[in-house]
């Protein structure tokens, strides 16, 4: 039998997900706080921050305004963080050229 793994949302990366769905569509947390009627702009400024995630009718509302599915704006702990992914690539880059340089170097000794 599979072992089901239960997912976790990634609350800060959902955040900065959030965040960026609205910039790109030229929203503030203002438009946001209006359209859904909340009654502070702080509860969105939370969201943003990756302090806490919009009630289940709220991201159902947001995924509307920002004509989006709801689960592309949710990010799962078990998603590969890009920026960690970049780094990744860069450590293994600077690792192949130090192994260059040592092997010239062990080379050139030997001759």
């Amino acid at each position: 039998m599979r072992r089901f793994k239960y997912p976790v949302i990634d609350v800060k990366r959902t955040g900065q997900k959030i965040k960026e769905a609205c910039c790109w569509n030229n929203l503030s947390a203002r438009d946001i706080q209006e359209f859904l009627g909340l009654a502070s702009v702080q509860a969105v400024y939370r969201w943003f921050s990756g302090e806490t995630l919009p009630a289940l009718d709220n991201m159902y509302a947001l995924s509307r305004l920002l004509n989006r599915p709801m689960e592309t704006l949710l990010v799962s702990c078990e998603d590969p963080d890009p920026d960690a992914a970049q780094m990744l690539l860069v450590l293994r880059e600077r690792a192949v050229k130090r192994l260059a340089c040592y092997w010239k170097w062990m080379t050139a000794r030997a001759a």
